[in-house]
């Protein structure tokens, strides 16, 4: 009998993908959040359409977070976005990390970014986290959204809900405020 009922009231998981280059800091966040009262599963390779994708998980509150890659090529980049799909479905919000450091990669993180949207709808909604705040030379989440083109993107008549904050790893701020949005954006109360 327990078990007919926690399944009828078990939360329902809703996945989120978060995505971003290599070395933005997407690992750091999840493991900041295994800190706190969320899991995180491990990095698993997993294959599918013949991409190795790597990809790491962790679950806030009944939303599940799955964090990947995104490569630099253009058609690989779609590969691994048409397998992180196949693997978990599509996503009901997205997170782009950026390495706020980083000023010489924010035009390919624009163009990453423009294909993670473009692979989902409008309505889905968009965190920004402009990371490694604490580091010397990071743009604000201000600059990083409009280097990365959001401005514009916001003044669109189907401009998408998002929001750019600041994050660091090593503390934690700005990482939950951001989850906190997320998970209003999809559970309107």
């Amino acid at each position: 009998m327990g078990s007919i009922f926690s399944r009828m009231f078990a939360p329902k998981h809703t996945v989120i993908f978060m995505a971003g280059l290599a070395g933005a800091g997407k690992t750091t966040i999840l493991y900041k959040m295994k800190l706190g009262a969320v899991s995180v599963d491990s990095s698993a390779a997993s294959a599918a359409a013949g991409v190795a994708l790597e990809l790491e998980q962790a679950t806030y509150k009944t939303t599940r977070v799955v964090a990947f890659d995104l490569p630099d090529a253009e058609a690989a980049c779609a590969t691994a976005l048409a397998a992180a799909v196949s693997i978990h479905g599509t996503a009901a919000a997205l997170i782009f990390v950026v390495d706020a450091t980083d000023h010489g990669s924010f035009a390919g993180a624009r163009a990453r970014l423009e294909q993670l949207c473009a692979a989902h709808g409008a309505a889905v909604p968009l965190l920004l986290f402009a990371h490694k705040q604490d580091m010397p030379n990071a743009s604000n989440a201000p600059a990083t959204a409009a280097a990365l083109g959001l401005a514009e993107a916001a003044e669109t008549a189907q401009a998408r809900p998002s929001v750019a904050l600041g994050s660091m790893g090593n503390t934690g701020e700005g990482l939950y405020e951001g989850l906190d949005w997320l998970v209003q954006q999809l559970h309107p109360r």
